[in-house]
């Protein structure tokens, strides 16, 4: 998926017209399970023999096949394994924000302290005892 709006290897004109001629010559039907799509469906999908990531040729009608939906996904998933051991790439897990530690060093704390908000006058510690609002309530601070 591209972020940009770009063209991406597979949405220019010559790679259409090279999935059209794909699909065409194998008469919409799966070269792996036999299954018959239908013109104009997309239940099938133009796919690389061999990846062009590993040296495929990306336009080569020699190098095209045709793939149902099901097909496509297993193999696509086997050459991005592939991929990811060649490259020695690895993506991160996604940590759940639930388990996400604060931060230990005082480096990465902030130095502006949190402000405290009292919901009572007589749960703030900063209030004396002599604030007539407060005294009413006797020497704990409490009613």
């Amino acid at each position: 998926m591209t972020w940009k709006n770009t063209q991406t290897r597979t949405s220019t004109a010559e790679a259409k017209r090279w999935a059209r001629a794909v699909k065409a010559r194998d008469r919409f039907k799966c070269v792996t399970c036999g299954y018959q799509g239908t013109d104009g469906k997309g239940d099938v999908q133009a796919d690389h023999r061999q990846p062009v990531a590993e040296g495929g040729q990306q336009y080569d009608l020699a190098n095209g096949q045709t793939l149902c939906t099901p097909c496509h996904k297993t193999k696509t998933a086997e050459e991005t394994a592939r991929g990811l051991a060649r490259t020695g790439r690895k993506l991160p897990p996604e940590q759940h924000p639930g388990t996400i530690t604060p931060p230990t060093s005082h480096a990465e704390t902030p130095t502006v302290q949190p402000k405290h908000t009292y919901a009572m006058p007589w749960d703030d510690p900063s209030r004396s005892t002599t604030d007539p609002r407060i005294s009413a309530y006797g020497p704990t601070g409490k009613p």
